[in-house]
């Protein structure tokens, strides 16, 4: 009888932990979010097929300076944002959270729970709760660093962190600092031929904008006019 040296289970039923939670989570882990560099916590959660892109860098138009996160499209003020479990204080009377106060280079990992939350947390997690988990127990110094730039050499981004950490009292106790510093260039819609004039994001075609320029006007046809554009 031949002996076996290796068995490679497979298929559906592995153990994992949003398979066996009260709700589904999905888990982004911190090498997981280095590989994007992202310069913000909601890009960390953005590219997440649950979530619906909402006011962040890449908005100009209706820009308030803040990023938010909004699961399912059912509204930011439907995502409940935490930090380490604990709620964040909003950022505007919408009771909405800014996550650029979220420091990328200390998490740990990012836990979004997707269902089931409004009866622990309340109607502002009716969409689900996104939680940022900080390091725990962090020991040293660690430094990084990032540039980059679009393929027409614009847009460009630069972050570089820097953490140190460690613990005393018999490792009763941590203390974790950490500093960054992020800028990203402004890319505007008339920098891209495709942008050169407003499209509607429900149609595909033309439309003006009281923030225009050059400016682009559509006149609807009415009985006895004709359109004109």
């Amino acid at each position: 009888m031949a002996e076996v040296e290796e068995i490679v289970v497979t298929g559906s039923r592995i153990k994992t932990e949003g398979l066996v939670a009260n709700s589904p989570i999905t888990t982004i882990t911190a090498e997981e979010m280095n590989m994007g560099q992202p310069v913000s916590a909601e890009e960390i959660i953005k590219m997440l097929p649950a979530v619906v892109p909402a006011i962040g860098p890449g908005t100009n138009n209706g820009a308030n300076g803040g990023a938010t996160i909004d699961l399912r499209n059912l509204g930011e003020e439907r995502t409940l944002v935490l930090l380490d479990g604990r709620r964040l204080t909003p950022f505007n009377l919408d009771g909405l959270v800014d996550t650029n106060v979220v420091p990328v280079q200390m998490l740990e990992r990012a836990d979004l729970v997707t269902g089931g939350d409004s009866a622990v947390y309340g109607a502002d997690a009716v969409a689900g709760v996104v939680n940022f988990i900080l390091k725990r127990n962090y020991e040293g110094v660690t430094a990084s660093a990032s540039y980059g730039v679009s393929d027409e050499s614009d847009a460009r981004r630069v972050r570089g962190d820097i953490i140190a950490g460690g613990n005393f009292a018999d490792d009763r106790g941590s203390v974790m600092i950490g500093l960054g510093y992020t800028d990203s260039a402004a890319l505007f819609q008339g920098r891209r031929p495709t942008g050169k004039v407003s499209l509607s994001s429900v149609t595909g075609n033309p439309q003006g904008s009281g923030t225009d320029r050059p400016s682009f006007f559509t006149i609807a046809p009415t009985a006895g006019n004709t359109h004109r554009r």
